[in-house]
């Protein structure tokens, strides 16, 4: 796969005193950090510690309990309601509508949000390498494979801000390298954030560490 360069509107992420719970336990509290365009950062935390939680109140999927999330771009910050536009995120729990094929989710999808400039939807199954099973309906494919189509949805959509939650969840070893492939690809000039269980193929390019371990107050709270 050739390395591709792209150029995305700057945008930075302030997480400013960020804090998420549910009834009277506090998942993060206190978190405060500018996620910067460019820089490639990496949340580390056990199973069930909270990651994915973080990951999902960064990209507007859930409204935090405390503090702020703010997209800036230029230094115009952008509504909330048009955060959207400007991330995308790829999960193993992101359902997709496992009656299409492919070409039909890529309709679908690419009606919502923009796909890289120079691609089509022929390069987007080239690339997905998975051509001979691409008119099948999606709910035949292998976890593995819907994985890698999460994967290649979230990365060649036109957005500056891309989230990865434990990306090579479900992926053999011909699939991980496809996936350092997209990294290495398909991330330069964007904001990049991973969510990881310490595994260091997940990760191994982003140069700034979130510990969510360090958000997690020692009691829970009753306010």
């Amino acid at each position: 796969m050739l390395k591709t360069q792209r150029t995305f509107k700057p945008m930075n992420v302030i997480l400013n005193n960020l804090g998420k719970r549910f009834n009277r336990q506090w998942i993060f509290r206190g978190l405060s950090i500018d996620l910067l365009k460019g820089n490639r950062y990496v949340i580390l935390g056990s199973n069930g510690s909270g990651k994915s939680t973080l990951l999902q109140t960064i990209a507007g999927y859930r409204v935090p309990s405390e503090g702020e999330v703010r997209y800036v771009n230029q230094n115009k910050e952008i509504a909330d309601n048009l955060q959207y536009q400007f991330v995308s995120i790829a999960s193993p729990y992101l359902a997709l509508i496992e009656e299409f094929n492919v070409e039909e989710l890529l309709r679908f999808h690419f009606s919502l949000k923009s796909m890289l400039p120079g691609i089509t939807n022929e390069d987007f199954t080239d690339r997905l390498q998975l051509q001979n099973i691409s008119g099948k309906p999606i709910k035949q494919y292998s976890s593995g494979m819907k994985q890698r189509l999460r994967l290649a949805l979230a990365f060649f959509t036109q957005a500056p801000v891309l989230l990865l939650d434990e990306p090579c969840s479900n992926l053999d070893a011909q699939g991980m390298k496809w996936y350092r492939n997209l990294l290495e690809s398909y991330t330069d000039d964007r904001l990049l954030v991973i969510c990881s269980n310490h595994q260091e193929n997940e990760y191994q390019p982003c140069e700034n560490i979130i510990d969510i371990s360090f958000y997690k107050p020692a009691i829970s709270l009753n306010r």
